[in-house]
């Protein structure tokens, strides 16, 4: 599936260090370059290619649920009339919030999309009703409350049952 979609942009190679690095973003150049027969600075020269144009982003993903936090998507639809400058105003404060961990833009029945977490679900409201209070561009929201993430980012995430 990658492939078919990322073949418009990128050529075998490139998709097929995408995808290791997706299922493995620790994998260093010698590694992938063996995998693919390639040389490790051909490897080298296109992952820093694709990291320069900002085609991949080499992160740590936070497994919340096997860090035991309390998590939840908070979806929020902004007034029809909302000046945007407002929006990103708010989208800005967001960004720097530490509780919040993802932000995505809709289109649709609402606007954005922000999940929040905290070590337990009374903190996670409270801070949720410190971050949207006084906004005045705000129609309305809607908090789900997150049991279990089972993928994220193309990865599967493993619930780890182990204290």
């Amino acid at each position: 599936m990658w492939e078919k979609i990322l073949s418009k942009k990128f050529d075998d190679i490139d998709i097929k260090i995408i995808n290791l690095l997706n299922r493995d973003g620790r994998m260093n150049d010698q590694k992938i370059a063996d995998i693919l027969g390639i040389s490790k600075t051909s490897v080298r020269m296109r992952r820093l290619k694709l990291q320069n144009s900002g085609a991949i982003k080499i992160i740590g993903l936070l497994v919340l649920q096997n860090m035991r936090l309390n998590y939840a998507d908070l979806l929020i639809k902004f007034y029809p009339n909302s000046p945007k400058e407002e929006i990103e105003k708010f989208i800005e404060k967001c960004k720097n919030d530490e509780y919040i961990y993802e932000i995505t833009r809709y289109i649709g029945s609402y606007d954005l999309l922000l999940r929040l977490f905290d070590d337990n679900f009374y903190g996670l409201k409270n801070h949720l009703n410190d971050i949207i209070s006084d906004v005045k561009i705000i129609e309305k929201t809607l908090l789900i409350p997150v049991v279990m993430s089972d993928k994220a980012w193309g990865n599967i995430i493993e619930f780890n049952t182990q204290e």
